[in-house]
């Protein structure tokens, strides 16, 4: 494994996609990378659930805008 020199900084400045973190991914060839957005969808506060389920804080996270329309992440 390559040692690289990253500041966390580095990755404020970066397009917010999976992809603002490539030096710390397995890829091999760059070239062949498929751009769709995917990710930093938001999280919802789910204030009653949480009461319910007797949760102090209860966020729900929403995939569906992501643009494949996949929600199995």
């Amino acid at each position: 494994m390559d040692l690289i020199d990253l500041d966390r900084h580095d990755f404020n400045y970066r397009p917010k996609t999976l992809w603002r973190y490539i030096e710390l991914l397995p890829i091999i060839d760059p070239t062949n990378i498929v751009d769709l957005k995917v990710g930093f969808t938001p999280l919802h506060e789910c204030k009653r659930l949480g009461e319910v389920l007797g949760l102090k804080k209860l966020y729900v996270k929403d995939d569906t805008i992501n643009p494949t329309g996949s929600f199995k992440d």
